[in-house]
């Protein structure tokens, strides 16, 4: 039984969670990186230019069809991919499914990166990512997530530096995404705990 916790970052598009998780893997080496969309750019190459046209609709529709034709699309993907003895930083998954069949409860951590100023998406990538959240602040409320298991982070574009004593009020949210990343620490392979405020 692998005794280490992996970490989940839960937020809708553009919040940073891969700026997060990126920055998190660079400052906890150990921890290998999953997106939760890489399964469908492998099955749809086109998918990796996430610039085009559309990207977002255009993705969510190849989602949708590919789980309906198999549910199990992604996480089979993630299985056959990585190996998940190691810790692992598992980010932007959009179905509550694939969150319930990799999720171990009894160790590992939710992040929920909370963007006031994000977009309105396809409803698959939004009510997924909602879904999911409010499923583990409901296991949280039963206490089968225990609170320090989950945490939550706002961005709000102002950040106070305590280090110079200022206040910047155009934090962009990648700026915020890698200092969120920089206030976790991994205390044991089983512990991750939050470090400092702002």
């Amino acid at each position: 039984m692998n005794q280490h916790f992996n970490l989940f970052v839960l937020g809708k598009s553009q919040c940073g969670k891969s700026t997060f998780s990126r920055k998190f893997c660079e400052l906890n080496p150990e921890f290998q990186h999953i997106q939760g969309s890489e399964w469908i750019k492998a099955k749809h190459p086109e998918f990796v230019d996430t610039t085009q046209k559309n990207y977002r609709e255009k993705i969510t529709e190849a989602s949708m069809k590919a789980i309906q034709e198999n549910p199990n699309a992604c996480v089979e993907f993630i299985n056959q991919k990585y190996d998940l003895t190691k810790p692992t930083v598992v980010e932007g998954l959009r179905s509550p499914y694939d969150f319930m069949k990799l999720f171990d409860a009894s160790k590992d951590y939710v992040l929920i990166l909370d963007d006031c100023f994000a977009g309105s998406y396809p409803a698959f990538l939004d009510q997924g990512v909602e879904k999911i959240s409010e499923l583990v602040v409901f296991l949280n409320t039963i206490c089968v997530v225990k609170k320090s298991q989950l945490h939550i982070e706002s961005y709000t574009k102002i950040a106070y530096d305590k280090a110079t004593d200022t206040v910047n009020k155009n934090e962009s949210m990648h700026e915020w995404a890698q200092r969120v990343a920089s206030r976790y620490q991994v205390v044991s392979p089983t512990e991750l705990t939050r470090i400092s405020d702002y």
